[in-house]
C-alpha cells in the first residue's frame, strides 16, 4: 500500500521502496532468531580490536595503491582512485579482472600485497570467530538474560515492583538475596532454566563476588 501511494507521488521513490520492502520484511524475522543476539555480542565483543585492524589494513593498501600507481602507466591507472579500487579487490582475494599491473614492478607489489593481505586478514576474522566460541559457550546464560530483560519489560513491571519482589524473595530481611532465593524468583517471572544455568546468570548479577546479590546490582 504504501508503495502505490509513493507511486503517484514520486516514482523513484516507490521503485526504491520495492526494491528494499523484502529485506525490510525479512527484518521481521529477527525477532524469531534469538542466536542473532549471540553474532552481535560477539562483534560487540571484537570492536575494541577491529577499529587499529581496520585502520592498519586501510594503510597496507594506501601505501601498496601509490606505489602502484606510481610505477604503472597513466592509460592502465588513469587515476589514484582505480589502484585504490585494484589494491582493495586484490587483498579482499576477488580479482575481478577489470584492471590489473603491466609492469614488472607492479606485478611485484601486487604478488607482495596478495601475501600480506592473506597473512593479515587472518587476525580479524581470528578475533571475531574466537568471540564467537567464546559468546557460543556461553550462549545459555546470554540468552536467558536476554528473556529476563523481555519477561521484565513485557510484564510491565516497574523499579517498585521489582523491589517488592525482591524482599519478597528475601527471607532472612538482609537486604540480599541468596543463590536459593533467586533460584524462586524464576517461576515467578515463568522462566524456565536448569540450575547451572541459573547459578551462571546469579554470577552475572553479582558484582563484587561474594555470593549474593543486591537490588542495586539485581
Amino acid at each position: 500500500r504504501v508503495v502505490v501511494a509513493l507511486a503517484d507521488i514520486d516514482k523513484e521513490v516507490a521503485y526504491a521502496c520495492r526494491i528494499f520492502s523484502p529485506f525490510l520484511f525479512l527484518l521481521r524475522f529477527l525477532r524469531r532468531f534469538e542466536h542473532f543476539q549471540l553474532l552481535a555480542s560477539a562483534f560487540a565483543a571484537a570492536a575494541q580490536a577491529l577499529p587499529v585492524l581496520l585502520y592498519t589494513c586501510f594503510l597496507i593498501a594506501l601505501v601498496h595503491a601509490g606505489a602502484i600507481y606510481l610505477v604503472e602507466p597513466r592509460d592502465v591507472f588513469p587515476s589514484m582512485r582505480d589502484a585504490m579500487w585494484f589494491a582493495i579487490v586484490t587483498m579482499s582475494t576477488v580479482g575481478y579482472g577489470d584492471i590489473s599491473p603491466v609492469t614488472d614492478i607492479g606485478r611485484a607489489l601486487t604478488m607482495n600485497l596478495i601475501v600480506l593481505a592473506s597473512l593479515y586478514t587472518a587476525i580479524p576474522i581470528g578475533i571475531v570467530g574466537n568471540a564467537f566460541s567464546k559468546v557460543w559457550e556461553d550462549r545459555d546464560r546470554l540468552l536467558l538474560m536476554q528473556q529476563l530483560r523481555q519477561r521484565i519489560s513485557r510484564g510491565g513491571y516497574t523499579p517498585r515492583d521489582l523491589a517488592d519482589m525482591f524482599r519478597t524473595l528475601d527471607e532472612d530481611g538482609n537486604g540480599q538475596l541468596s543463590f536459593e532465593e533467586f533460584r524462586e524468583l524464576l517461576p515467578m517471572m515463568h522462566i524456565t532454566m536448569t540450575d547451572t544455568v541459573a547459578f551462571r546468570v546469579f554470577e552475572t548479577f553479582d558484582d563484587d563476588g561474594e555470593g549474593s546479590i543486591n537490588f542495586e546490582e539485581f
